[in-house]
C-alpha cells in the first residue's frame, strides 16, 4: 500500500462540489460553518423530508460544500443515510471530505474504507483529537495517511483547532492508494457485475464500478435503485441472477463477508496507527458506560434518565416556561398593550382581527410560535442534545429496543412516548429523531 503522487493537487483548480461526510456527531456542522461563513442554502434532498445544506467555500472559488446527513455505514439503513448515499451516487463529486472522530478510530476507518472504495479524490479531518488525547490515545497519522494513501489533518472544531489548514488540504485530496481484496468467490462475483454494467460505466461520472458492485451485492436499496434506473430490464435481472447464485453456494450472507473483511482492515489499520492504548483515559466514564448497559443496573438507570427528560422537558418546559411565555408575559402584558395600541391606531375592525384578534398573526401566530413552541422544543433538544453528546443516546435505544419492537418500532421511540405523556404537541413535534417516515406516523398515530 502506498500513497499516490502528487498530480492530482489541483483536483479543485475549477470548483467542482465537495460532499462533506461522517457519522453523527463527528463534528461535520463546525466544520461545514467554518468553511462556507453565512452564505448557506437548506433545502430538502428531492422526494424526502430530510435536509441537505449547500455552501460556497469561502478561499476556493466556485466549489460548492454539500453537509450530508450523519451516515453510520453502508447499506444505509435509515432516510437520512439513505439521502447521504444518494449524493455520492448522483452528485457528480470532485472530492469527499470525511469528518471523523479520532477518539473512535476504528469505527472512523470502516466508513473511511468504504468512501475510499468509491474512488473519489477524498480528505480526512480527524476531529476530536483533544479527546482523544484525554484519552490516552495517540495516533501516528503520517503512518495512517501513507497506508490509506489520502491526505488527513488533525482537528479540534469546536476550538477551531486546524480548520484554517482545511481549504489547502483540499487541494490535494485524491483517491485512495488503498485496495481491498476479498475473498475470491466475492471478486469473482464482482468481475461479473461490473461487467454486465459496461454499457453505463462510460456514460458517468459517479461511484467507482467495483464499489457499485460491491453495494449490490450487499443488498444496499439505494443501490440497487440507482442501477435499476440506468441498466435495461434484461441487463438487471442477469445482475439478480449472478447475485442470486453466488448466494446460493455461500453459507453467509454476501453482504456480512464483505463487511466482515472490511471490519478485519479496520481493525488492522487502527493497530498500526493507535501508539498507545486508551488504557490511561476516563475510567469514570468507562464505569459508567459499563453500568448503563448492566443487566441488573441498566434498567434502573434507564427509568431514571427517561424520569429526568420527561420533568425537564414535559413538566419544566411544556409545563412552567410556557405557563411564564404564554401566560405571564405574552396573556398578561405584551398582548393586552398591542392590543390597545393597535385598536387605536386602526380604527377598522377586520384589520385589527387580522393582527390582534382571536386568529390573529400576533395573538395566535407569534404567541404560540415563541410562547408555546420555543421552549418546548428547545428544553427537548437541549435534552436530547445531552443524550447525544453524552454517549448515552444508543444505549437508550439499545435497552428499550425490545419493547418498541413488537409494535415495529425501535428503542428511539421511547423518547416521543414518554414525552406525550406530559404533552402530545411536543411529543409529536419530537417525532423529528426517529429516522423514518414511517415511524414518524406510527408514533404519531399511536400518540
Amino acid at each position: 500500500m502506498h500513497c499516490h503522487d502528487s498530480s492530482a493537487d489541483s483536483v479543485l483548480a475549477n470548483g467542482g462540489s465537495i460532499a462533506l461526510v461522517g457519522h453523527p456527531n463527528v463534528g461535520k456542522s463546525a466544520i461545514f460553518n467554518q468553511l462556507t461563513g453565512q452564505h448557506v442554502t437548506i433545502s430538502n434532498y428531492p422526494g424526502t423530508t430530510v435536509e441537505v445544506m449547500r455552501g460556497k467555500v469561502a478561499v476556493l472559488e466556485d466549489t460548492v460544500l454539500v453537509d450530508t446527513p450523519g451516515v453510520v455505514t453502508f447499506p444505509s439503513l435509515s432516510e437520512d443515510e439513505r439521502v447521504t448515499e444518494r449524493v455520492l451516487l448522483d452528485g457528480n463529486l470532485e472530492v469527499i471530505l470525511q469528518v471523523g472522530d479520532a477518539k473512535n478510530l476504528r469505527r472512523t476507518l470502516l466508513l473511511t474504507i468504504q468512501l475510499a472504495e468509491m474512488g473519489y479524490p477524498m480528505l480526512l479531518a480527524l476531529n476530536m483529537m483533544d479527546e482523544a488525547g484525554q484519552r490516552g490515545l495517540k495516533i501516528d497519522l503520517d503512518c495512517l495517511a501513507e497506508t490509506l494513501g489520502v491526505p488527513i489533518t488533525p482537528t479540534v472544531a469546536v476550538r477551531k483547532d486546524g480548520l484554517t489548514k482545511l481549504p489547502q488540504a483540499l487541494k490535494s485530496a485524491r483517491p485512495a492508494a488503498l485496495h481491498l481484496k476479498y475473498s475470491p468467490g466475492i471478486e469473482q462475483v464482482v468481475s461479473q457485475i461490473v461487467d454486465i454494467c459496461a454499457t453505463i460505466w462510460q456514460e458517468i461520472n459517479s461511484v467507482s464500478p467495483r464499489s457499485l458492485a460491491l453495494m449490490f451485492l450487499s443488498r444496499d436499496r439505494v443501490a440497487e435503485e440507482w442501477l435499476a434506473g440506468r441498466l435495461a430490464p434484461e441487463d438487471y435481472q442477469r445482475l439478480e441472477i449472478v447475485r442470486g447464485e453466488a448466494q446460493a453456494t455461500s453459507l453467509e450472507l454476501l453482504g456480512m463477508q464483505i463487511q466482515q473483511t472490511r471490519i478485519a482492515l479496520a481493525n488492522q489499520l487502527a493497530a498500526q496507527a493507535l501508539e498507545e492504548s486508551g488504557a490511561t483515559g476516563n475510567r469514570v466514564g468507562n464505569v459508567l458506560g459499563h453500568l448503563t448497559m448492566h443487566p441488573l443496573w441498566g434498567a434502573p438507570i434507564l427509568a431514571g434518565v427517561l424520569l429526568a427528560v420527561y420533568y425537564f422537558v414535559g413538566i419544566f418546559g411544556a409545563g412552567t416556561l410556557v405557563g411564564l411565555l404564554e401566560e405571564n408575559l405574552f396573556g398578561g402584558i405584551i398582548n393586552p398593550w398591542l392590543i390597545q395600541t393597535i385598536e387605536s391606531l386602526i380604527p377598522v375592525r377586520w384589520i385589527t382581527d387580522l393582527f390582534v384578534g382571536q386568529y390573529g398573526l400576533w395573538t395566535m401566530g407569534v404567541t404560540y410560535a415563541v410562547a408555546l413552541i420555543l421552549p418546548i422544543v428547545a428544553t427537548f433538544f437541549l435534552a436530547f442534545g445531552v443524550l447525544e453528546d453524552s454517549g448515552y443516546l444508543p444505549r437508550l435505544a439499545a435497552l428499550s429496543n425490545r419493547v418498541f419492537k413488537t409494535l415495529g418500532l425501535n428503542g428511539k421511540a421511547v423518547l416521543p412516548m414518554v414525552l406525550g405523556l406530559g404533552c402530545v404537541t411536543m411529543a409529536t413535534l419530537t417525532t423529528r429523531v426517529l429516522e423514518s417516515k414511517r415511524d414518524r406516523l406510527l408514533v404519531t398515530l399511536l400518540l
